[in-house]
């Protein structure tokens, strides 16, 4: 059924409910209806009432799943929790109800409830619980409990071959334990099942890409993209295109990504493949600047700016464009827009950057010193980046004021709150040099290119 079909239906049932409001079949009709159209706070209510209408009824412990698993849709875990449990006290014999209250448990953090609920659906019904192993597995991983999680996984593999989650979910915990060929063994059984299932050869890619075979991940990228079809095909076909358009950057092959990042861009406006034009656009700028094509590359992140004015992201790829075109000032009212509308932090720590560079360092000073009192943990808000770069911003500007103690005391952390340990390196050296300390400043451009390889591009780039 279409949607225009089930609005049709609840307008039907509600005319119903006009008349006899407690009409259970006609609740419950309304309320499935809620759900095929994704409204659970709807279907909540209608479930609400038809508990709330008979607590005698044999079919309570059906309704109070029912409302839990809409609770559990609206991410409402507790509230799922909790009719589960009225589900479960008046029939603890449902295998299923135990599985969506250990689903809830888990979302909700609550792990050892998890567990439990899990182990007592497997307990109930040990013949249906192949996929209730790899659930298990999942719960034993968030606990740490990797061995455990291990054989669960190996387990659901035997007894269903066809569940190719438990191979990816398998073979990525063998990864992360450095399990290297226990790992690839995992993937390459998944292969042998899985056949040419495009979304499967993308996570097999993903692999290869993650321990480094990038020539292997490309080869079966491309693959997926070769025979994707069907109904979601030109949502894949963009997905796993821009995964390999990141790929070509990563290795250099930046007419081969400009081409799969166009390919996408020429994706009718009707497919799903139009989620993915921000992320073109912007993927594309990027490129078109190693490419020095900051003109168009400025033209680029312009139309993701478009696609929503508050994307802190797309104005900062055009401010880095605009920059990379010298147009500082520009670059600044781009930032200054995007920082009146959303205050993002990061896009201040780009306008210090610019302000510096336009010979104001008081402004730079100010934007630098308003991230740093904001971000007062920047590895949970996510911001370690802009934190550090905040750090040496300001240690430059007050090393170049021979404000030299309180220079080295804000250089001296600086590099702890960044991943881009070259350019920051770089620019402390800068700054020790400014302040006199050459072996300070001789040790940094040392470190600065032992990290060579690591470093992203910056405003400058």
């Amino acid at each position: 059924m279409e949607a225009e079909d089930y609005e049709t239906a609840v307008r039907e049932f509600s005319v119903t409910l006009e008349h006899r409001p407690t009409d259970v079949e006609a609740l419950e009709a309304r309320a499935d209806c809620w759900e095929s159209l994704h409204d659970y706070a709807k279907a909540v209510e209608d479930w609400s009432m038809m508990i709330r209408s008979d607590r005698e009824s044999t079919e309570l412990a059906r309704r109070y799943a029912r409302r839990g698993a809409a609770y559990y849709r609206e991410h409402r875990y507790d509230d799922a929790i909790r009719d589960y449990n009225n589900s479960l006290y008046l029939d603890d014999q449902q295998a299923d109800i135990w599985e969506s209250r250990a689903d809830a448990c888990r979302d909700a953090g609550r792990l050892g409830e998890a567990l439990y609920s899990i182990q007592r659906a497997i307990d109930l019904k040990p013949q249906e619980s192949h996929l209730r192993f790899r659930m298990r597995a999942r719960i034993y991983e968030s606990l740490g409990r990797n061995d455990e999680a291990l054989s669960d996984y190996y387990r659901a593999l035997d007894t269903t071959p066809d569940d190719y989650r438990a191979y990816i979910l398998c073979g990525w915990l063998e990864h992360r334990l450095g399990h290297r060929d226990a790992a690839t063994q995992v993937f390459e059984r998944l292969r042998e099942h899985a056949g040419d299932l495009p979304w499967v050869i993308s996570e097999l890619a993903d692999y290869y890409h993650a321990i480094g075979d990038d020539i292997e991940a490309i080869t079966l990228i491309t693959h997926a993209i070769a025979i994707e079809s069907g109904e979601d095909g030109a949502f894949n076909d963009a997905r796993y295109r821009m995964q390999r358009a990141e790929w070509f950057v990563e290795l250099g092959m930046l007419p081969e990504a400009r081409a799969d990042y166009e390919a996408v861009l020429a994706m009718d406006e009707d497919d799903f493949a139009a989620s993915f034009r921000r992320e073109a656009l912007l993927g594309k700028s990027k490129l078109l600047l190693k490419l020095k094509r900051p003109r168009q590359a400025v033209e680029a992140a312009k139309a993701a700016a478009a696609l929503d004015e508050r994307d802190s992201e797309a104005y900062r790829c055009l401010a880095a464009a605009l920059v990379a075109s010298h147009r500082l000032d520009a670059a600044r009212m781009a930032l200054d827009e995007i920082i009146d509308r959303t205050g993002a932090l990061v896009a201040r720590a780009d306008r210090a950057e610019i302000y510096e560079r336009l010979g104001r360092p008081d402004l730079a000073l100010d934007d630098a010193d308003h991230v740093l009192s904001v971000v007062r943990d920047p590895v949970w808000y996510g911001l370690d980046e802009a934190y550090g770069r905040a750090r040496v911003l300001r240690g430059r500007i007050l090393a170049a004021r021979g404000e030299g103690d309180a220079a080295q005391a804000t250089l001296a952390g600086a590099t702890q709150w960044t991943s881009d340990l070259e350019a920051t390196l770089e620019t402390r050296a800068d700054a020790w040099q400014q302040l006199g300390n050459e072996p300070a400043a001789a040790l940094d451009r040392f470190r600065a290119c032992r990290f060579g390889g690591l470093s992203k591009p910056s405003l400058d780039d």
